[in-house]
């Protein structure tokens, strides 16, 4: 389960930080925006993301563990 978690924080919260997984982000750096734009100004959003996302998996993993157990 907790490997289904991993997948879903990278592919989700890892992705927004560069402009290749979206459009409008890659279409300003054909056009001369910095490719770590986004890293430079949305560090901390994408770490409080992060931080909650992992706090919400990590509840849910310990649910069923329980559950199992």
């Amino acid at each position: 389960m907790s490997l289904f978690f991993f997948i879903f924080l990278v592919a989700n919260i890892g992705g927004s930080l560069t402009p290749l997984g979206d459009p409008p982000l890659f279409l300003g750096y054909l056009k001369g925006v910095s490719f770590f734009w986004t890293t430079k100004y949305l560090i901390r959003e994408m770490l409080a993301s992060v931080a909650i996302l992992i706090v919400i998996f990590f509840i849910i993993d310990l649910w069923y563990y329980k559950r199992k157990t």
